[in-house]
């Protein structure tokens, strides 16, 4: 009789082991594929590049506005954009968010909030013309590779040869995280190129608020 409770005990033990494992297995978020990699970076480029208005619409009359400072110089252009607060938390993280806002394109935020208004800096140079990630202007293929994952995480190396006005550039390599968030996968760490975080030569919040857009 004891042989045999101890026989039910090890049984009862190893079918709770078993459906704890099959459980956590039908949870453990899927891997993403290359074309969901691939969507989601196109997104984030629609949202990044001057040059887009897939997703962010210059506001009509509000391109390439001049911000100045309290000396009246010309600090940077900027282009207002619509629909900034329903489009980006669709595409990025708290985490991505925050970044996209912390990125800096010379002394000036590539993304600038004023007056309760949104604006992207503003297309105005040959290199803003360029697409990174494969897509209708970019003919060349991206490519992913996976170099860790967490639970809902993933971190890529994302090779990627740049299209330019005047054709392919050099290839780079770019370190891409994502996370699934409810189901949706969202960009959660993503250094988008001619963007630098932010550093001491850059401009601070303070000084921003005190300059002024000219049309």
């Amino acid at each position: 009789m004891l042989k045999n409770k101890k026989s039910l005990s090890v049984l009862l033990v190893f079918c709770t082991v078993c459906l704890l494992v099959g459980i956590g297995f039908c949870a453990y978020p899927d891997t993403p594929s290359d074309d969901e990699l691939l969507s989601v970076l196109q997104d984030a480029e629609s949202v990044y590049s001057p040059c887009s208005e897939r997703l962010l619409h210059t506001v009509s009359g509000s391109g390439e506005l001049m911000l100045r400072n309290s000396q009246s110089e010309i600090i940077a252009y900027y282009d207002e954009v619509d629909g900034y607060e329903e489009v980006v938390p669709q595409i990025f993280t708290q985490n991505g968010i925050e970044q996209l806002e912390n990125l800096y394109d010379g002394s000036c935020p590539w993304f600038l909030k004023k007056d309760g208004k949104f604006y992207r800096s503003s297309c105005v140079t040959e290199a803003r013309g360029t697409t990174y990630f494969q897509g209708e202007y970019n003919p060349n293929e991206t490519l992913f590779r996976l170099v860790n994952r967490t639970w809902n995480s993933f971190t890529y190396e994302v090779t990627t040869t740049p299209e330019g006005v005047f054709g392919p550039r050099e290839t780079i390599v770019l370190p891409v995280t994502v996370r699934r968030e409810d189901g949706k996968l969202k960009i959660d760490s993503l250094l988008y190129p001619m963007c630098y975080p932010h550093s001491e030569n850059h401009y601070t919040q303070e000084e921003l608020e005190t300059f002024y857009f000219d049309n």
